[in-house]
């Protein structure tokens, strides 16, 4: 018998191509979008004002998956990978023996490896993640390397305060 090992990063890239797939389904339907006022998320990449068009959240039933988007509509996007029975507080995104939150940046389409980068140091601060009431808010800010070009990208002043849905 082969017993074959499957990374954390490969794990996050399949949820990431589900949700992304299940996101771009529904912003036809403008379920999500930054019209909701309820809906906020903001954040500088690279020292540049990202106000995203689209906004998101997402919570597999199977695994408690939750997946937070903020999408310009042209690929670009940052994704925040949690769970959603994390407790509120404070998280290293640098810390390996975490691996049920992660944070993403990609910058506009093309091939990922070309223009996308997981975080490799920085933090989310989770304020309050409401089960009952499906809502989720914090702060965050990493920095991450592209991996076949080397470009770094750094997310500062992040924040969420958005309601997710159940799939």
């Amino acid at each position: 018998m082969v017993h074959k090992t499957i990374s954390l990063k490969t794990v996050i890239a399949f949820c990431f191509l589900i949700f992304t797939s299940i996101s771009c389904a529904t912003d036809d339907d403008n379920q999500n979008d930054t019209n909701d006022s309820s809906q906020s998320f903001f954040a500088k990449v690279n020292d540049v004002d990202y106000n995203p068009e689209f906004i998101s959240g997402f919570e597999t039933e199977i695994s408690n998956a939750l997946v937070i988007t903020g999408a310009m509509g042209d690929g670009e996007q940052i994704q925040i990978f949690l769970t959603s029975t994390t407790p509120v507080g404070t998280y290293d995104f640098a810390d390996n023996t975490n691996i049920t939150i992660q944070a993403y940046y990609q910058g506009t389409d093309g091939n990922a490896n070309d223009v996308a980068a997981f975080a490799t140091s920085g933090s989310i601060v989770l304020n309050s993640l409401n089960t009952s009431e499906q809502t989720v808010t914090g702060s965050f800010n990493f920095s991450g390397i592209v991996p076949n070009t080397g470009e770094t990208f750094s997310i500062t002043n992040g924040t969420f305060n958005i309601s997710y849905e159940k799939i």
